[in-house]
């Protein structure tokens, strides 16, 4: 009956995208919800701002050609847009709180993508499971089909991850066997196995060797810019301190894209994030 129940929660976003308190029964042939609104007001003037507020952020992201851009789009809009809440407070749990009052946490932030993915009319999943940062607690992602081939997308993750006001891109267009290295699905959803299509593959280099950072792609984002590079080797604690922005000048001359450089490393994803900040 749990199956049942989120299939319909997570599933029809017109009727449970604005949180509500809701008690279900099961008498052994019908199911019957009972449905109280959490929010002060009536619950069609809140879908009303909420409705309106999906259709101008879906005007804007529609005028993108392809669905790969699209969504793209649409993680640039929740990261900077949404800020991330670890609170389990109700409006953090829906779209109308991640949309409307602009916090949310990973339920809100799928809440969110699926309405707008929805009337984008990119076929999409709210994948239901469990995440693992120090430990395995409740989350909530996307699976979305693009060009054909399933893929996940951590919205909440990747605003959390953002810096210097550049969105994170490293939890985009993931298949499965990546991602379930630090998320674990409790249902079945469409199979992901294509892992040529991710972000920072598809625009930037695999290193195989420190003197492959002459060949990433570095993209500009306002008036600075960043590259996302994959390497095939566990950096040292020492090599990420010390190492990485002298193998960076040994590449390129990183003060031509800006005036100060910062990065991150993604242990789990063995992705490195290099800021040129202006």
């Amino acid at each position: 009956m749990k199956a049942v129940m989120n299939a319909i929660l997570y599933g029809i976003p017109e009727l449970f995208f604005i949180e509500q308190n809701i008690e279900m029964n099961y008498n052994g042939t019908i199911l019957h919800f009972n449905v109280n609104n959490k929010y002060d007001g009536n619950i069609s003037g809140l879908w009303d701002e909420l409705n309106n507020e999906v259709n101008r952020i879906v005007e804007i992201i529609d005028k993108k050609e392809t669905d790969y851009e699209k969504i793209e789009r649409l993680n640039q809009y929740l990261c900077l847009r949404v800020k991330p809440s670890s609170s389990t407070a109700e409006k953090t749990a829906d779209a109308y709180g991640a949309l409307i009052l602009k916090s949310a946490r990973c339920e809100g932030f799928s809440k969110a993508a699926k309405l707008i993915l929805d009337r984008l009319g990119i076929e999409n999943h709210i994948v239901i499971g469990e995440a693992c940062l120090d430990k395995r607690v409740p989350h909530a992602w996307i699976k979305a089909k693009v060009n054909d081939d399933y893929f996940n997308f951590d919205f909440s993750w990747n605003a959390s991850k953002t810096l210097h006001e550049i969105p994170s891109l490293e939890y985009l267009f993931l298949e499965d066997e990546l991602i379930s290295i630090d998320h674990f699905t409790d249902y079945n959803y469409p199979v992901c196995n294509n892992p040529n299509e991710k972000y920072w593959v598809k625009n930037n280099c695999i290193l195989n060797r420190r003197s492959d950072l002459s060949k990433m792609k570095i993209v500009s984002f306002k008036r600075s810019y960043f590259s996302i590079v994959k390497i095939n080797w566990k950096i040292s604690d020492y090599e990420y301190r010390y190492e990485l922005l002298y193998w960076l000048e040994e590449n390129i001359n990183p003060s031509s894209y800006g005036n100060s450089v910062d990065y991150i490393y993604n242990v789990k994803l063995d992705l490195v994030v290099f800021y040129f900040l202006n």
